[in-house]
């Protein structure tokens, strides 16, 4: 998944990335695998564009699990989910 945000790369760790790692790794069904930021050198005060990347074993139940959690913690505003297509494993 995909977003804007000014938060700092330790808040989105903190109020994103470990609640949803908790969220699909606690029933198993996926894991976190990476973070990244990246910011507009141009404009160093323009929000950052993040990417949380997330591996679900079940794509139903991950898939559910992930956006539950996220409507749970407040959704950053542009989210966006990417690579949905449940015939490639590892989603």
């Amino acid at each position: 998944m995909s977003f804007k945000s000014s938060l700092s790369s330790d808040e989105i760790r903190r109020q994103f990335v470990q609640p949803l790692r908790e969220a699909i790794e606690t029933p198993r069904a996926g894991i976190y695998s990476n973070y990244l930021r990246q910011a507009d050198d141009r404009d160093p005060a323009a929000p950052s564009e993040h990417l949380l990347m997330f591996h679900v074993l079940d794509f139903e139940q991950g898939l559910r699990l992930l956006r539950t959690a996220l409507e749970t913690l407040g959704p950053p505003q542009e989210v966006r989910f990417h690579n949905l297509d449940p015939s490639q494993p590892m989603y």
